[in-house]
């Protein structure tokens, strides 16, 4: 599949959720301006070229992908308390890690070649991060950046030959998989909150009466 592809159905998408009353659920703790803003400063600088950190040439940022990056760490740290930070530091660098291991464990071993690293690593960490971060509003700027310190661990772990490129059109696909899977993974909790809530109810209902 083309990288890219998923990134624009994902963001086609969205905008329809967000035009029709989805916004807390797809962008919680974002206003309208705060979205507009990202939007516009990252289509203002997807005209500047790739930049090249210095860590042995295998990491990249495309300056479009800064604003995203930036909001990423105004909705992990905004009004958190030190040891919530903590705790979201820890599973940041924890899920990094799984990030670049199985990135990497699946170019070296043969028996994992018809896995995808693309689909299987971001469904995985969406799912964890839903399990892990009860407040959604975290969410998204734990999956930014742990796709940021993921895909360079990769790329460290498997120098010459994988490269992390931040605000590539596969990198767009990996960080909006994610954040999807997180969404459809907190809705599934609710679901299940509540029809474990409808049943107490009905069984408490059907129960012994005193007479």
């Amino acid at each position: 599949m083309m990288p890219g592809y998923i990134a624009c159905l994902l963001l086609l998408a969205g905008c329809i959720l967000l035009a029709t009353g989805w916004k807390p659920y797809v962008a919680p703790g974002l206003s309208n301006v705060s979205i507009c803003v990202i939007a516009a400063l990252t289509l203002i600088l997807y005209v500047l070229p790739a930049w090249k950190l210095p860590v042995q040439g295998i990491v990249y940022i495309q300056p479009f992908a800064i604003p995203l990056m930036l909001a990423g760490i105004v909705s992990l740290f905004a009004r958190s308390t030190f040891t919530g930070s903590c705790y979201l530091v820890m599973v940041a660098c924890l899920l990094s890690l799984i990030w670049g291991c199985l990135h990497s464990l699946y170019s070296y071993e043969p028996f994992l070649a018809w896995l995808k690293p693309g689909w299987d690593i971001p469904v995985l960490c969406g799912l964890l991060v839903s399990l892990l971060i009860s407040d959604v509003r975290r969410q998204p700027g734990l999956l930014i950046w742990c796709s940021v310190l993921g895909e360079g661990f990769a790329a460290w772990l498997d120098q010459g030959s994988y490269y992390a490129v931040m605000g590539s059109a596969r990198w767009w696909d990996i960080v909006l998989l994610s954040y999807a899977v997180a969404i459809c993974g907190n809705g599934a909790q609710a679901l299940a909150k509540a029809g474990g809530l409808r049943l107490s109810r009905i069984f408490a209902r059907l129960g012994p009466k005193g007479g």
